[in-house]
């Protein structure tokens, strides 16, 4: 193997535009690289990548609360520091971090100027991924409970946890309330959560041609229920149905916790869509819809509570009404990344 001209080819594919590959491209050169890398790297280097990653991301958190991706252009220490009244020394450690993980760029001028990469502008306090790293398992809310299910296994004869409520959350934060209702009584982790949720994903249902629209959820009655997003959050999924789709009839629900569906600024739902605060455990109220949707629901829950789930809405359902179950799934061999589900 020539290594010097492998080499130069990868460098020269480092300075290709993904705008110039299809995603499909993409995704197999990306594949490749990990492939390349997983065979290059020696085992102490892995074994130091997986121990250091979780420093990554708490660094990407205190970039996002000090404000660090939303200056753009060369600035100092200083004057990144003054933006939030930050102490210089931990803006400056904070700024070293990130560099070393590709998040900005540093000078060789005196003093010292950092400027945020092409990477570091999605993190600014307006950009989802900004809420997706204060949401993250690794650096806020979930940490906690992570970092303490290997002790919680151990006490529990290492079996997988099948109780929703009695779980390493529980253990981790001694409450006896499920994830979601103590979320609800964090009000910032609430709300990045809920902007989370909004974020596209690769191929919303809508647009697959697995699932053609307009033969599946036909509804005659303008009046009726066209579907119902059970755990919608904002309505996301359905504004991007009604805006896909303008010609489909019929009245579309978004459900979610009350907690949840108040963030809902009013009015700014679409004509024809509607919000109700609605607790999936209980009888579902919404009787004959067309459609049931649950996307990134069932996963959260153990076999036991997502039967359950399911049974409100089987017994709410009509002869001709269907249940949407969008999960990622991971297929029994070749498991892929989190990003390829």
């Amino acid at each position: 193997m020539d290594v010097e001209t492998l080499t130069s080819s990868i460098n020269t594919a480092a300075t290709t535009s993904q705008n110039d590959m299809s995603e499909a491209q993409r995704q197999d050169l990306l594949a490749a690289c990990k492939k390349l890398q997983s065979t290059l790297e020696t085992p102490r280097e892995k074994t130091m990548d997986i121990l250091t990653t979780p420093y990554i991301a708490i660094g990407l958190r205190l970039g996002v609360d000090m404000l660090l991706f939303d200056r753009e252009g060369e600035s100092t220490v200083e004057e990144l520091a003054a933006q939030t009244g930050a102490e210089s020394l931990l803006v400056k450690r904070t700024l070293r971090l990130l560099t070393a993980a590709s998040f900005f760029a540093e000078s060789s001028s005196d003093p010292v100027t950092y400027k945020p990469t092409p990477l570091a502008r999605n993190y600014a306090s307006s950009s989802p991924f900004a809420a997706a790293i204060i949401h993250s398992k690794k650096v806020t809310s979930q940490m906690v409970p992570l970092t303490a299910l290997p002790t919680y296994l151990s006490e529990n004869a290492f079996k997988c946890p099948e109780d929703a409520y009695n779980g390493a959350f529980q253990y981790a934060r001694g409450t006896p309330l499920h994830a979601f209702d103590w979320l609800a009584t964090q009000p910032k982790l609430q709300a990045a959560f809920n902007t989370v949720m909004t974020m596209s994903r690769p191929q919303p249902f809508y647009t697959s041609t697995s699932f053609p629209v307009l033969s599946k959820l036909p509804v005659s009655d303008p009046s009726s229920i066209c579907i119902v997003d059970i755990g919608g959050g904002v309505g996301h999924v359905l504004r991007g149905l009604k805006a896909a789709f303008p010609q489909l009839r019929g009245k579309m629900i978004v459900q979610d916790l009350p907690s949840v569906i108040s963030s809902i600024e009013p009015g700014s739902l679409p004509d024809g869509i509607s919000a109700m605060g609605c607790d999936f455990f209980a009888a579902q109220p919404i009787h004959g819809a067309r459609a049931y949707y649950l996307r990134a629901v069932l996963h959260d829950w153990p076999d036991a509570q997502a039967l359950d789930i399911l049974g409100h809405v089987t017994a709410a359902m009509d002869r001709d009404s269907l249940v949407l179950v969008n999960e990622g799934v991971m297929p029994e061999r070749g498991g892929g990344g989190w990003g390829r589900r």
